[in-house]
């Protein structure tokens, strides 16, 4: 059981890219703690993550989207990126392997048809996590 105090004591945040990093870090900022252990993980979900040709290009995308997280945010982190066929199901693991208390995310904006398109990555966490979801408060 997460004790209320212990919330945000071991995140994973999920960024999607170097835009959603940077706002994601800002917002992370103001709400954690300074003792929070943060994971940021960006998960590749394409048929393309499997092509070796890529994959640097995917590493290398990951890891500029950690690196404006890290500058925005201004702490430690650790960082990593997954590949597999579905991104919730990539955070999930992700949260397992760390034991984070909670995931903290940034709701991407957009239309209702926008995020039927996409999967709707916010209302799967939501539904089908099995620990507590943070949804930072900001423009989206």
């Amino acid at each position: 059981m997460v004790v209320v105090s212990d919330l945000l004591g071991d995140v994973v945040i999920p960024v999607a890219n170097e835009d959603v990093a940077e706002e994601t870090a800002a917002l992370a900022r103001e709400h954690l703690d300074d003792d929070s252990n943060v994971t940021v993980v960006h998960v590749v979900a394409d048929e393309q993550a499997f092509d070796e040709s890529s994959e640097e290009e995917w590493e290398s995308f990951a890891e500029d989207a950690f690196e404006r997280f890290e500058a925005t945010y201004g702490g430690a982190v650790e960082t990593e990126v997954r590949y597999g066929t579905d991104v919730v199901e990539g955070i999930f693991a992700a949260a397992d392997d760390v034991g984070a208390s909670a995931i903290v995310f940034k709701p991407r904006g957009g239309s209702r048809w926008r995020q039927l398109m996409s999967g709707d990555v916010a209302r799967e966490l939501v539904a089908e996590c099995d620990r507590p979801v943070v949804a930072l408060p900001g423009d989206s």
